[in-house]
């Protein structure tokens, strides 16, 4: 089955916004690793921020690969979660924009277009044509013939 329109333009849509964030974490690293370990639990274990972030980057590739690529509505559920999450964090991020301090202005604006992106990479995965790709057409479901 070919990828109809709607599922094309959530992966594009959700890769884009992986690509951004992992670009916001490498350029903040540095300053991610000090607060990390200014904290005496941090201390020396920069390795589970790390960690943390690979397995994040792995889990939206797991998300994309499940809705985009198989069809699983499971993907779609999980991609409809971190969008909420993400959703969340967009509120954050317009907040931390008028607040003085904190990231520089650049780093505000990635964060809120990497969140939004999010946001938006899941409203397609509503359209008509994604319904067949997910198994969720209601010409698939036959309904039960009653009996006379």
């Amino acid at each position: 089955m070919i990828r109809p329109r709607s599922v094309t333009a959530f992966e594009r849509l959700f890769l884009l916004s992986l690509v951004l964030w992992i670009a916001q974490q490498a350029l903040t690293w540095s300053t991610r690793v000090a607060q990390f370990e200014a904290q005496p639990a941090g201390r020396g274990n920069g390795w589970v921020l790390a960690a943390f972030l690979v397995a994040m980057a792995a889990a939206n590739v797991g998300i994309w690969y499940l809705a985009a690529r198989r069809g699983s509505v499971a993907g779609k559920w999980l991609a409809i979660a971190a969008a909420a999450v993400s959703a969340v964090l967009l509120v954050v991020e317009v907040i931390a924009l008028v607040r003085p301090g904190g990231a520089t202005m650049p780093f505000k604006l990635l964060a809120l277009v990497t969140s939004a992106l999010t946001v938006a990479s899941v409203f397609p995965l509503f359209g008509e044509d994604a319904r067949e790709w997910f198994g969720e057409d209601d010409a698939a479901v036959e309904p039960a013939e009653e009996e006379a």
